[in-house]
């Protein structure tokens, strides 16, 4: 679990994050990167075209796409 301190640098990181980037994908895995790591630029960048839902579709959230690439990064 993660403790107070950490889950408030995530939770800033993240807002901030999301006036700079825009799309949440890359929001989500720039806040990882920033506050736990692993997540590499390759990685940023290729979350590229999932924003707007993937490619501005609207179908996939962004949000849960780069979460889960995230998650790959660990693996």
């Amino acid at each position: 679990m993660l403790d107070e301190e950490l889950k408030q640098k995530i939770y800033e990181t993240g807002f901030k994050n999301e006036e700079t980037y825009g799309g949440c994908a890359q929001c989500v895995l720039a806040t990882i990167k920033q506050t736990l790591g692993q997540v590499t630029d390759d990685t940023f960048k290729a979350a590229t075209g999932l924003a707007g839902g993937v490619a501005a579709s609207g179908n996939a959230c962004g949000a849960c796409t780069g979460a889960i690439l995230s998650m790959g990064s660990f693996l």
